[in-house]
């Protein structure tokens, strides 16, 4: 494989943003009646940033909620909200959520972030 066949093969990861279909609400995250907007903000997560792993999934939903740490009730609560018709795949122990219109299968693509290498390690390990 030629540098230059990889590099046709790569696009820019971008980042999501659940404010686009609701507005996220903290008070109301654990109430039933919240459930379908959570799953509407996991959705446009995973349509947008997908594949994408579970962890980063979590923290993404939960961050928009303006929570600091994911518990286990924030990590039910989402794993619960999430459709169990989304594709998934495991690979080295880690899960992965893909698009609808994503095959697994056919995925051979490498995903970079459009920040500079400072912006990306400050989101890393803040």
């Amino acid at each position: 494989m030629t540098f230059l066949s990889v590099m046709s093969e790569t696009s820019h990861y971008l980042i999501s943003d659940i404010s686009d279909v609701i507005n996220p609400d903290p008070d109301a995250f654990y109430w039933d009646t919240y459930r379908n907007k959570l799953t509407a903000a996991i959705n446009h997560v995973i349509e947008i940033e997908g594949p994408i792993e579970q962890e980063v999934l979590i923290r993404r939903i939960k961050e928009a909620h303006g929570f600091r740490k994911a518990g286990a009730n924030i990590r039910e609560a989402i794993m619960n909200a999430l459709p169990k018709s989304t594709k998934r795949t495991e690979f080295n122990d880690y899960v992965f959520f893909w698009p609808t219109e994503v095959a697994p299968e056919n995925w051979s693509k490498g995903r970079f972030p459009l920040e500079s290498s400072d912006e990306s390690r400050k989101r890393k390990y803040n």
